[in-house]
């Protein structure tokens, strides 16, 4: 039996030792850190201590009669759960980060063999492992409040379960954070931004949990899953991006940045698609107003994205050019290679896709009964107008500024300031000039450099239809301008593409040919 057990210890003492191996070590390091450092010791044993007088104070009210309100006690020890778990573990997790320029021990970090996404990752899952250290520190107090009535185990399940997520959301953002800026006082600025939006974040948070747990008839609502959808849908969608960012502000030149924030983008515009799909086949009448929501808050998000697309380098590095596909043809891989002519291409599908997606989401609809309702011509008119103006915001100024070839990140910063100066010039100076000349407030923003008016061209159903029809030819002239001037730099990126995967396989190729044996060579003994 002796001989068995340590036999049966030797085996698994081997396998967790493969385990460990395999494990991040980033995590291995960031735990034992903030285990031994003060910031955790300091506010684990205060938060337990606050959770304790709390129970104190709670039994010491109940008098003789000893009725403890499970409901009052739960949701006073879930807000400091919050307060550690969406406050302190982001915090920590900037700290992490931010540390790694503090104390000099960036650069050994780079030159590990460790790649940007295994250190982002690394402390994300270390900020996880902090929080459930906390959830599983205050299981005996909410038990203790559990047990004393007053809640159900669906409620407390949900919000755990919520929270844990929102505790990573807000991780991730904290660690983007910390990589902005490197200075030490935009370190702090940054800081107290950072706390200031967890602030307002942990309220939010510990206001709707407490809303779940006094009103469980939430469960049985059908908008309430929805509404639960769509911002889980939110929150994956913005944690994605800010891991691609944090990645990218950490990661060496030579490395592809660009392709993970454009396949995150996809399967965004992809997921809104299938939000309207979905509203269609619940609320058919109100998947036209669904449609122009999504389309006013896409089509911006998309604008930005495309900036910072559409200003990278032209020019493919060693390392990608080294990287990219063979099996694939090069139209198919170009949209999501880095390269600011790429990105020109890969905006357009995107902008397209989403026009698109909201014209298949409301076709076929009946018109709209209400007079203040938008119909199905009028979102997808709406949708088209936001694409177009986007475009040609996007597409004409960056096709002037690209002969700057953004050399350096200083030049691509300036690119991304004039496509940014002229869409506020474009908007703001003629509605200044009409608000002087003496139009109204709301007739002031009534210019064709607008998408406002774009959105009362389409959306108002007392506009003639040669109006409307002259605008939308202005629009797609505009649109066809800003490709043709950026064609020369597609037709150069796509063809980049083609001959970086031929010199793969033309290597591939040469290096199959020298390793193999001549078919006439005599075997050697």
């Amino acid at each position: 039996m002796t001989t068995t057990s340590a036999l049966e210890r030797t085996t698994w003492d081997g396998r967790l030792d493969r385990w460990s191996d395999r494990l991040n070590p980033i995590v291995v390091k960031e735990v034992r850190q903030a285990l031994r450092g003060k910031f955790f010791q300091w506010t684990f044993w205060a938060t337990i201590s606050l959770a304790s007088l709390v129970i104190v104070i709670q039994l010491l009210s109940a008098g003789a009669g000893g009725i403890v309100d499970g409901r009052k006690l739960f949701g006073v020890l879930f807000g400091c759960l919050v307060v550690a778990v969406h406050g302190l573990v982001p915090l920590w997790a900037y700290f992490s980060m931010s540390s790694e320029w503090e104390e000099g021990t960036y650069d050994l970090l780079v030159l590990s063999n460790l790649r940007p996404w295994r250190i982002v990752t690394g402390k994300l899952f270390a900020a996880g492992v902090q929080a459930m250290l906390y959830y599983t520190a205050f299981l005996p107090f909410l038990a203790f409040a559990f047990a004393a009535g007053g809640i159900d185990a669906l409620s407390v399940a949900f919000v755990f379960s919520a929270s844990l997520v929102f505790s990573l959301l807000s991780s991730v953002i904290a660690l983007d954070a910390s990589t902005l800026a490197r200075q030490r006082l935009w370190r702090m600025i940054l800081l107290v931004g950072l706390f200031a939006i967890l602030s307002v974040g942990c309220w939010a948070s510990g206001f709707a949990a407490y809303t779940i747990l006094t009103e469980p008839a939430l469960f049985v609502s059908s908008e309430f899953w929805l509404a639960v959808g769509a911002m889980l849908t939110i929150g994956l969608t913005l944690g994605a991006f800010a891991a691609c960012l944090a990645t990218a502000r950490i990661s060496h030149p030579e490395e592809n940045v660009s392709t993970p924030s454009r396949v995150v983008a996809l399967l965004a515009v992809l997921g809104l698609i299938g939000w309207l799909a979905f509203a269609r086949t619940k609320t058919s009448t109100d998947t036209p107003v669904v449609a122009c929501i999504l389309s006013a808050t896409g089509f911006p998000c998309l604008f930005l994205l495309s900036v910072v697309w559409t200003t990278e380098a032209d020019t493919l590095s060693r390392r990608v050019a080294a990287q990219v596909p063979t099996r694939v043809p090069a139209l198919l891989v170009a949209p999501f290679l880095p390269g600011g002519g790429r990105g020109v291409l890969f905006s357009f599908l995107l902008h397209l896709l989403l026009a698109c997606g909201v014209y298949g989401s409301v076709s076929g609809l009946p018109p709209a009964s209400v007079g203040w309702l938008p119909g199905p011509d009028g979102a997808t008119g709406f949708a088209f107008a936001l694409a177009a103006y986007s475009a040609i915001y996007l597409f004409i100024p960056g096709a002037i500024v690209s002969r700057a070839q953004y050399a350096g990140p200083r030049a691509r910063l300036v690119a991304r300031l004039v496509i940014l100066g002229v869409l506020a010039f474009g908007m703001a100076v003629p509605t200044l000039i009409l608000g002087l000349s003496g139009s109204d407030f709301e007739h002031s923003f009534r210019h064709p450099f607008t998408p406002v008016e774009g959105a009362r061209i389409f959306l108002e159903q007392s506009v003639e239809p040669a109006q409307r029809a002259t605008y939308v030819g202005g629009l797609a002239l505009f649109v066809i301008v800003g490709l043709f001037a950026n064609a020369p730099r597609i037709v150069r990126a796509v063809t980049e593409v083609r001959e970086a995967a031929g010199r793969r396989r033309a290597q591939r190729l040469a290096s199959g040919n020298t390793t193999e044996p001549p078919l006439h060579a005599a075997p050697q003994p």
